[in-house]
């Protein structure tokens, strides 16, 4: 039988991009890449926008928070269980609205192969998980 894949965001370290914007990668399977982002709106100035233009279908569900995500120069306002698709090569980022933070769970296929997986940095003891 084929063991499932697990991952444990608890036993995984963030990747900040900068102040305002985080990630952590799981490469799920050989065709999926997974991307948790967790985006602050700075309480003084503007936010620095971390524009993506990637060579993959990227699908984004918004599971906390509102935002304006800008597609290809296009604003679209989603909110908490919205989900949406970008063509790859596209140019997109996240523009804050109301809220000071947005979640993110992006599932990007094919799978970007360069990008690491989230480094484990601890281990929360799951039985019979590989560890």
């Amino acid at each position: 039988m084929k063991k499932p894949l697990l991952f444990d965001m608890k036993e995984r370290e963030w990747n900040y991009v900068n102040d305002d914007y985080r990630t952590m990668c799981f490469q799920g399977s050989p065709n999926v890449t997974y991307v948790l982002t967790e985006a602050h709106r700075p309480v003084k100035g503007e936010a620095e926008k971390v524009v993506c233009k990637i060579p993959s279908e990227k699908n984004v569900y918004i599971y906390r928070g509102e935002c304006n995500y800008v597609v290809d120069g296009v604003p679209y306002h989603l909110d908490e269980g919205c989900y949406m698709t970008i063509p790859k090569n596209v140019e997109h980022y996240i523009d804050f609205c109301s809220t000071a933070t947005v979640y993110e769970l992006a599932i990007i296929e094919p799978k970007l192969p360069d990008m690491p997986e989230s480094p484990k940095i601890s281990s929360r003891n799951h039985g019979n998980w590989d560890e």
